[in-house]
C-alpha cells in the first residue's frame, strides 16, 4: 500500500518530539520508526557518494546506511530496499524516497510518520521529497528544555559550563531561536493546512483535546490507544523520559525550570530567546540579580558576540 500524507514530527531538541512520536505512533493506523536516526546527515556528506550512478557509490551509501546504530532497529526489508536503490535510484532524493517507502508501504499500515527533532530547518527539502507532507511541530518553554538538558542521569553535563560560561544556556536560547523562526515562517508561507503548531504546555494540561486536534489535522480516527502510549512504547533508553517512566504527561514538568536553573541562567536563556518568548506568550520572569550574577551575565554576553563574529567570519571563507 502506498501511503499518503506522511506525517513530520519537528521541534526543538526536549521539546516534547519523543512524546509525540509515542502518541501517534500508539494510532494503530500509524507506521513510525522506533527512534530518531538522522538520515539525512548523510544527505548533508552527499559529496562521499559521488553523482550516485555507480554501483560502488551506492553500495558505498548503503553500507553506511546499514552500519548506522540508530537505523538498524527500522522494520525493513534490507534485500528489497538493496535491490531497489541498485535498480531505481539515480540520485540521493530518490533513495530517501525509496528508504521511507520501503518502511512505511509494507507496514500494512494507512499512513506514515517519522521524528526528528531539527528537522524544521529541512521541511523545504522533506517537501521536495513528499510534497503532501504534513508537519506537526511542538514549542516549549526555552527555560524549560535548558532545566531538562541541564543534567543527565543526575549529573551535570560535560559541556554545560566552560570556566564562567554557560554555554548550554546561550547555546540553547540561540537555536530555539532559529527553531521558532523557521516554524512561524513556514506556517505563514504555507498556512496552517499543512503544519499544525502545537505547545508542549498545552499539550500536558489537555492531552485529550490535544490529541483531537492532533487527529483533525491528520485526517485519523481518533483512537484511545494514543492516550495509552506509554503501553506501546519502551522508554527507558530514552533520556528524555529516564527520570519519568511510568508517568509521562505530569503538569509539575511545566515549570520545573524554577527549581532546576539558577536566576543568571534564567537570564541568560530570555536574554537569547526574548523576542520570540515573548511572541509566544511565554513572558519574561522578575528574577533579579546580584553584582557578581549580573558582571557573569555581561561576560557571557559578550562572549556569545564574540562566539557569532567568529562563527560568520567563518562562514564567509
Amino acid at each position: 500500500m502506498k501511503i499518503k500524507k506522511p506525517i513530520f514530527i519537528v521541534g526543538h531538541e526536549r521539546s516534547g518530539t519523543s512524546l509525540l512520536r509515542a502518541i501517534i505512533g500508539s494510532h494503530p493506523e500509524v507506521s513510525i520508526p522506533p527512534n530518531d536516526c538522522n538520515l539525512l546527515r548523510y544527505y548533508d556528506m552527499r559529496s562521499k557518494y559521488g553523482n550516485f550512478e555507480t554501483e560502488e557509490e551506492k553500495w558505498l551509501f548503503i553500507n553506511d546506511i546499514k552500519s548506522d546504530h540508530k537505523f538498524k532497529c527500522w522494520p525493513m526489508d534490507w534485500a528489497g530496499l538493496e535491490t531497489d536503490i541498485l535498480s531505481k535510484c539515480q540520485n540521493l532524493k530518490e533513495a530517501y524516497i525509496c528508504i521511507l517507502r520501503n518502511l512505511w508501504d509494507k507496514s500494512g499500515k494507512t499512513r506514515g510518520a517519522l521524528k526528528r527533532p531539527t528537522y524544521e530547518h529541512r521541511i523545504e527539502f522533506l517537501l521536495e521529497l513528499f510534497p503532501d507532507s504534513l508537519f506537526i511541530a511542538i514549542i516549549r518553554d526555552p527555560r524549560s528544555i535548558v532545566a531538562s538538558q541541564k543534567y543527565y542521569n543526575g549529573k551535570l553535563r560535560k559541556y554545560w559550563k566552560v570556566g564562567f560560561f554557560n554555554t548550554g544556556c546561550i547555546v540553547t536560547g540561540m537555536s530555539w531561536n532559529k527553531s521558532i523562526g523557521k516554524i512561524r515562517s513556514f506556517e505563514k508561507k504555507y498556512g496552517k493546512g499543512q503544519i499544525l503548531v502545537l505547545s508542549y504546555e498545552t499539550l500536558i494540561k489537555s492531552p485529550v483535546e490535544t490529541v483531537k486536534q492532533i487527529c483533525d489535522f491528520t485526517s485519523l480516527d481518533f483512537s484511545e490507544s494514543m492516550l495509552e502510549f506509554d503501553k506501546q512504547f519502551d522508554f527507558k533508553s530514552n533520556s528524555s523520559f529516564s527520570t519519568n517512566t511510568g508517568n509521562l504527561i505530569y503538569k509539575d514538568s511545566l515549570r520545573k525550570w524554577q527549581k532546576k536553573l539558577t536566576h543568571l541562567e534564567v537570564r541568560l536563556v530570555e536574554y537569547f530567546a526574548e523576542n520570540k518568548l515573548v511572541a509566544e506568550s511565554y513572558g519574561i520572569s522578575d528574577y533579579s540579580m546580584g553584582i557578581i550574577e549580573r558582571i557573569l551575565f555581561y561576560i557571557n554576553i559578550f562572549a556569545a558576540f564574540l562566539y557569532r563574529i567568529a562563527k560568520n567570519t567563518q562562514s564567509l571563507r
